[in-house]
């Protein structure tokens, strides 16, 4: 995520507000109603943001040739995008979802793993019409494969945004 946040500041321009909290400790269980407070209150504070990015990795894949993709002779990790569909206006983060999945695509071909939906969960989504989760690779990649990735996908969220 601070690879994210570096290229979209200094190559774009773009300024970004970075949080760091550490959410799933000491209970793993309540990591979004923790996150939720944060998230609430960046948000006050800065209620022009644009997008609401929350930064993972995934976890229980089998092998690592199954989460990378090879793009400009760079191994970077595949990126699952993740909507929730437990508010009423899901709909608005499914098309920004979509959006950056179609501008990959277009750029990057291969680097989103798919976009997918999940019932029963927010990710505090409800909080704001772009917010997405954001998966790169999973607990198999290499921290270089997720570097590339970051950076890819900040020209990907620049080129969208100046839509």
């Amino acid at each position: 995520s601070q690879v994210l946040v570096k290229a979209l500041e200094s190559k774009h321009r773009l300024k970004t507000i970075y949080s760091d909290v550490i959410h799933d400790y000491p209970d793993f269980n309540k990591a979004y109603l923790n996150s939720r407070q944060t998230v609430k209150k960046i948000l006050q504070e800065y209620p022009q943001i644009q997008v609401v990015l929350d930064v993972h990795r995934d976890s229980g894949l089998k092998k690592r040739n199954d989460t990378l993709v090879r793009i400009n002779g760079k191994d970077c990790a595949k990126v699952l995008i993740v909507v929730g569909t437990a508010h009423p206006h899901w709909q608005q983060n499914l098309a920004f979802a979509q959006k950056m999945e179609s501008k990959a695509n277009e750029l990057y071909p291969g680097l989103i793993k798919a976009v997918r939906l999940l019932k029963n969960r927010t990710y505090n989504q409800n909080l704001h019409s772009r917010a997405l989760l954001l998966e790169f690779g999973s607990d198999l990649n290499k921290e270089e494969d997720a570097i590339e990735s970051a950076k890819l996908m900040a020209e990907v969220l620049a080129a969208v945004l100046k839509n």
